[in-house]
């Protein structure tokens, strides 16, 4: 695992936050239209532990924490 690990977490870092900029731009109109219908922008949802008011707040939420686990696995699986 950490060989393989080792081999792809460059472009697994750099081109996953890309991703999800990429789609929540595709389906940005899609996301209009369902905090129209359910408006819970501002609303706690179980589990989510933040609410950030909006859909980019989400979107970079999305993004940091996709960033923070990266850099935990990577910590974890090269300890050994």
């Amino acid at each position: 695992v950490k060989n393989r690990w080792n081999q792809v977490k460059t472009e697994l870092r750099d081109r996953i936050p890309a991703f999800i900029d990429e789609q929540s731009q595709y389906i940005s109109e899609q996301a209009d239209r369902n905090f129209e219908v359910w408006p819970i922008l501002d609303t706690y949802v179980w589990p989510n532990r933040r609410i950030p008011g909006s859909y980019a707040g989400e979107v970079e939420y999305l993004r940091s924490w996709y960033l923070e686990r990266f850099n935990w696995l990577d910590t974890e699986i090269n300890k050994w």
